[in-house]
């Protein structure tokens, strides 16, 4: 690995947020991305100001596919920097100044934390080796996040998508972006997103294939815009799978009340229907899409 890369960006987020200024070399070393015998690791060179691996590919799109109203991509650079101008440009898009009396709020149509996690996440995640970049998609109603690289074995679908186990691609990687304060403990990113969104009626979705991983977040509608009958059954639908005589028992509504609530959250596609219509289950419709396709 080449001894002459410069680390001008890690060192400014060290000196900020961890608040030490010691030579690079001995911080790297820390997080066992430099040894004096064997150099710079791979995780330290995407780290470094010239990181010449992949980088992300940036597309906003109007009301259709076909209208491209902006397109950039960023390389080249520490994926810190990448983090940095990707949120930097998210925070353009979908924030809003609300005024509420004499003040002036700073809103955003889709959950900041959210969008942070997940696009840490993809960094960490993502496959180095791999020479596609990071797909950023803004949309104007909904951002999506494409992080090249399936989940890595042994870890299943389940186990990521049901947080039972944390086994980062680049554990190195990770452990320096804890330490900045980008992600918290190690497998509650999902947690934290879907958390954001507790309140929303549109919740995020993840689609899982053998070469990658996506995470759409979809604009924050409240859950108080459903009536409240519509919002004591989806709150039990989401805490698991449901039959319609489990949601009578549990919501203390009548059969007709239940069966007409189902109905609209399904036309609205916030609940999904399995199994056959005397014996049908009920779960959460978006919370997580599994691409099956081999």
């Amino acid at each position: 690995m080449a001894e002459n890369l410069s680390f001008d960006t890690l060192s400014a987020w060290q000196q900020e947020k961890i608040g030490t200024d010691i030579p690079i070399k001995d911080l790297l070393k820390s997080f066992q991305m430099y040894s004096d015998e064997g150099g710079y690791t791979n995780a330290a060179l995407w780290l470094s100001d010239h990181n010449p691996v992949s980088g992300i590919s940036i597309v906003q799109f109007g009301s259709s596919f076909d209208e491209i109203r902006f397109s950039q991509r960023l390389d080249h650079q520490s994926i810190l920097s990448l983090y940095t101008d990707v949120c930097s440009l998210f925070n353009r898009i979908y924030s809003l100044e609300v005024i509420e009396g004499l003040e002036r709020t700073l809103k955003f149509q889709i959950p900041e934390v959210a969008f942070r996690e997940a696009l840490a996440n993809a960094l960490v995640h993502r496959s180095w080796q791999s020479s596609a970049d990071i797909q950023v998609s803004f949309f104007p109603d909904r951002v999506t996040i494409l992080s090249p690289g399936g989940l890595p074995e042994p870890l299943t679908a389940n186990d990521y998508l049901n947080r039972m186990i944390s086994m980062p691609r680049n554990m190195n990687l990770a452990i320096v972006f804890q330490r900045l304060g980008l992600i918290e403990r190690f497998g509650t990113g999902i947690g934290r997103i879907l958390k954001s969104y507790q309140n929303s009626i549109e919740q995020p979705y993840f689609e899982i294939t053998d070469t990658s991983i996506s995470v759409t977040l979809p604009f924050d509608q409240s859950i108080s815009e459903l009536s409240s009958n519509a919002s004591l059954l989806l709150s039990l639908i989401q805490n698991g799978t449901y039959k319609k005589k489990k949601l009578i028992e549990q919501s203390g509504l009548n059969t007709y009340q239940v069966t007409k609530e189902l109905r609209f959250l399904e036309s609205k596609q916030l609940i999904t229907k399995t199994g056959s219509t005397r014996n049908a289950n009920f779960l959460p419709a978006s919370a997580f899409r599994q691409n099956t396709d081999k």
